[in-house]
């Protein structure tokens, strides 16, 4: 190798020892950034302060308007129509005439029922007076008797001494005989007044009572109202033939109108705690623009049989705001609690969890719901109580999908 090649070689690692040197130099004096620790995320959230109030749980049910005053009237007779003046819809008072049947049937067994009842009491009349006669005749079979037993005695007395024939003896005794035997005929008959008697009264009663079946039958062929209420169909036309048994019209008696709604198992033992003690249970129901308040009357003491629930009827305040047959909504208030919390329902996690902040950190809490309601701003809120909170605690009221215990927030200002 040449001279000037080697210079030039040298030359080069000299060149790159320095920079390697300058490199480790640069490395080794330069400064070390500092380390950056991540900030944990706070997240800002409402939240209230509990205290304890008296709080009035409410239910939201579908009820059915019903009546336990609907008449379906039917025929007691077999007749003609001949007037229907009114028809379904019409208000109706206590003895207003409903319908006029064709009397001439009715009529003619009525007449026949007065005609039996008469003659009945015409063949009592008799027996009296036959008894009567009986007793005075009884007096008088007596005497003749006694003179029919003197005659044969006489005539024995006589046969004695021969001054009597045997004949006349034996004629004596025949007589005393037929005495005897008309004494007991009349005896008889005497006797057995009080069981002719017993008949003839059963048989007059038995026709009195087809009588006043009949006067009633009559009586229904001019149909009249038996109360205050509505119309709520007409089953017959004028012309038409009914017969016994017939539908004839359907009456709705006044304030009998009701809701029937049946109650979750939850709510029975309150409603009727609060019905044993008397204490008033309010609802609601809005119908054609209206609202009508109730009152709950009682609690059926079957279960349902199509849903096997229990079904709770309440009573309008003013009956005409309901329609017989309706589905409508009703809002209950239940018995007010005491001593209980209630908060927004959004502040509710899941089913039963609420967070309470503790210091700057969340801490979930079990709690025991016992209702909701909706307060003045129609805003919907839930009651409960749990014996891990007390007043003054202070429970978040945003729902933050990532809420765990010891998640960190702050109040939002």
């Amino acid at each position: 190798m040449s001279p000037s090649v080697n210079g030039r070689f040298l030359t080069l690692l000299v060149v790159l020892g320095l920079t390697a040197a300058g490199l480790a130099y640069l490395v080794s004096t330069r400064s070390t950034p500092p380390v950056s620790v991540p900030e944990e995320r706070t997240w800002t959230v409402d939240s209230v302060r509990l205290e304890p109030g008296t709080f009035t749980p409410e239910l939201s049910l579908l009820g059915t308007v019903q009546s336990s005053g609907l008449a379906r009237i039917t025929s007691r007779i077999t007749a003609d129509v001949l007037v229907t003046p009114l028809l379904g819809g019409t208000r109706v008072s206590k003895g207003t005439i409903l319908m006029e049947l064709d009397p001439t049937d009715a009529g003619a067994a009525l007449r026949q029922r007065e005609a039996d009842v008469s003659e009945l009491k015409a063949v009592i009349a008799e027996e009296k007076l036959r008894h009567r006669f009986d007793e005075d005749a009884m007096a008088r079979e007596n005497t003749l008797l006694e003179l029919a037993q003197k005659s044969l005695a006489r005539q024995k007395q006589l046969a004695k001494s021969n001054v009597s024939s045997q004949e006349r003896v034996e004629a004596a005794e025949i007589a005393l005989e037929q005495q005897q035997l008309s004494m007991n005929a009349r005896q008889l008959s005497f006797s057995n007044h009080a069981n002719r008697m017993i008949q003839f009264e059963a048989r007059l009663t038995r026709a009195q009572a087809l009588l006043e079946v009949a006067r009633q039958d009559f009586s229904q062929t001019t149909l009249k109202a038996p109360f205050d209420g509505w119309i709520t169909a007409v089953y017959p036309m004028p012309g038409s033939r009914v017969r016994l048994g017939d539908p004839l019209i359907e009456l709705l008696a006044d304030n009998t109108l009701e809701v029937a709604a049946q109650i979750p198992n939850s709510a029975v033992a309150r409603l009727r705690e609060a019905l044993a003690q008397g204490q008033s249970v309010a609802a609601q129901t809005h119908l054609y623009g209206q609202t009508a308040t109730l009152k709950l009357v009682r609690m059926a003491a079957k279960a349902n049989d199509k849903t096997a629930g229990l079904d709770a009827y309440f009573a309008p305040d003013e009956a005409n705001k309901l329609t017989l047959g309706k589905s409508l909504s009703i809002k209950i208030s239940l018995p007010p609690l005491s001593d209980v919390y209630s908060l927004p329902v959004i502040a509710l996690y899941g089913d039963e969890t609420v967070y309470r902040i503790e210091g700057e950190r969340l801490a979930p809490l079990t709690i025991q719901k016992l209702g909701r309601f909706q307060d003045a701003q129609g805003q919907d809120r839930i009651i409960f109580s749990s014996p891990d909170l007390k007043a003054g605690d202070e429970i978040i009221l945003t729902q933050l999908p990532n809420a765990v215990s010891g998640l960190k927030v702050r109040r939002r200002s």
